[in-house]
């Protein structure tokens, strides 16, 4: 991830928007996108974290998130 800004909180769970690196791109993730940060989420929710080829990644349904929710913080 890069170009990391905070947009929001919702639920007491700080939501952030970035742009996927070019690492991310190699996995298939383009563009940008709207969520929270897994390792920041660890330390309150680790059991809303899981690990998928060696990243960590956000279980957001069990945060009580909705990404429809979360985009419309997003900075267009």
């Amino acid at each position: 991830k890069e170009s990391i800004k905070e947009v929001g909180n919702i639920h007491g769970h700080r939501i952030f928007q970035w742009k996927w690196s070019d690492e991310a791109r190699e996995l298939g993730l383009v563009g940008t996108s709207v969520g929270v940060l897994a390792h920041l989420v660890n330390e309150y929710a680790p059991e809303a974290i899981d690990t998928a080829k060696g990243y960590l990644t956000v279980n957001y349904e069990r945060l009580g998130l909705d990404h429809d929710v979360m985009n419309s913080l997003a900075e267009v």
